[in-house]
């Protein structure tokens, strides 16, 4: 009875973490996620999800229109992908190169400063550090090209990139049937990422963000940069801003909102290849470690938690915690509504008393009471 008893709430817990993830963490296929600040009353509106209108304003984000070209004519606008707090993203056609790419346009009052500069370079540490012919980096996510962007809401940071594939998560929920992935796929993907790791880890970076959602899958490398695959997506879907009484919508704004494309999912049935993607967060070894983790909280490392320092071996555990999601289907600690203590206690419950260096923390009780 109380193994039956253990299973069920396992599984319950299972299936409310996987509805809540489905409503409050959705991934676009280029890991930008859907957030929609409720921050204020809201001037303006449209009848699609999107990026909040409010910070279409000096300092916020750019106004991207279909067909609208950066780069002195090299990319044109074809599709939105997604947008993230500080970002939208675009599918783009590259003229120099014949090819789609993904354009990210960060909001301008970012600047020369945070988590966009330290992703740009680390990323150009990959292309020049000592082991940056390592076999292994076709699995993590080239930087094509990054350049600035002035527009009426100000000096905007451009990083252009590979279209890598559809998300991990969107795969098993259009594919999988919000379940898991078949057993053979799921080992690919948990070796391919182990070796991307490697890769970063033999030019002493840490990736800082590891799990799931920052996994992209392709059936083939490229596959999602050829312009065949405009094909499947059919034209932009343009939808109006509307704005309250005595509110305009300037030149600030675009003259629609682009609702996100949806990429079609991959032929999996065979060889795959996956991208880890994300690095805002990465840091170098010998340098100074990121401030404050993003990761979701199941996937983080004891030390992020119960210590100020932490270093490669964070990563590690997230590996671990992310090749279990890939295998199983579910996350390694059956925590749904995420909390330190919590999750800490159920460590304990699994793996045995923590370090007494951990202990000595204070905030967390040692022993189940």
């Amino acid at each position: 009875m109380t193994c039956l008893f253990w299973f069920t709430r396992r599984q319950f817990l299972h299936n409310s973490y996987r509805r809540f993830r489905s409503r409050s963490s959705v991934k676009s296929s280029l890991s930008v996620t859907r957030t929609v600040s409720n921050a204020g009353p809201a001037h303006y509106s449209c009848e699609v999800e999107c990026e909040s209108l409010e910070r279409y304003r000096p300092g916020g984000y750019h106004p991207v229109n279909i067909d609208d070209t950066f780069r002195s004519g090299r990319y044109r606008v074809l599709q939105k992908l997604g947008w993230g707090g500080y970002s939208t993203v675009w599918l783009v056609y590259d003229l120099e190169l014949s090819r789609l790419a993904a354009l990210k346009v960060v909001v301008s009052e970012i600047g020369e400063k945070g988590s966009v500069v330290n992703e740009v370079r680390i990323l150009r540490r990959l292309t020049t550090a000592p082991v940056a012919k390592h076999q292994d980096q076709r699995h993590l996510r080239k930087l094509v090209d990054s350049f600035h962007h002035i527009g009426p809401n100000g000096r905007h940071q451009c990083l252009v990139f590979d279209v890598g594939g559809v998300s991990v998560p969107t795969l098993v929920d259009r594919w999988g049937g919000g379940s898991r992935l078949p057993g053979r796929l799921a080992w690919q993907l948990s070796k391919q990422i182990t070796l991307a790791l490697d890769c970063l880890h033999s030019n002493d970076i840490a990736h800082g963000d590891l799990y799931t959602g920052n996994i992209l899958v392709s059936q083939r490398e490229a596959q999602y940069s050829d312009p065949i695959i405009l094909n499947n997506l059919g034209p932009p879907v343009l939808v109006n801003i509307d704005a309250r009484p005595g509110c305009q919508i300037t030149k600030s704004f675009p003259r629609h909102i682009v609702e996100p494309a949806t990429l079609p999912i991959p032929v999996v049935t065979g060889q795959v290849h996956a991208k880890l993607i994300d690095f805002e967060q990465a840091f170098l070894c010998n340098g100074h470690s990121l401030a404050k983790v993003r990761t979701p909280l199941i996937f983080r490392a004891p030390e992020t938690l119960l210590d100020s320092t932490w270093d490669l071996r964070m990563d590690i555990w997230s590996l671990a915690c992310t090749i279990f999601e890939l295998v199983t289907g579910q996350p390694p600690f059956d925590n749904v509504m995420a909390a330190k203590a919590p999750l800490v206690l159920e460590w304990i419950a699994m793996l045995g008393e923590i370090p007494e260096k951990y202990q000595r923390n204070g905030e967390i009780k040692p022993k189940w009471s």
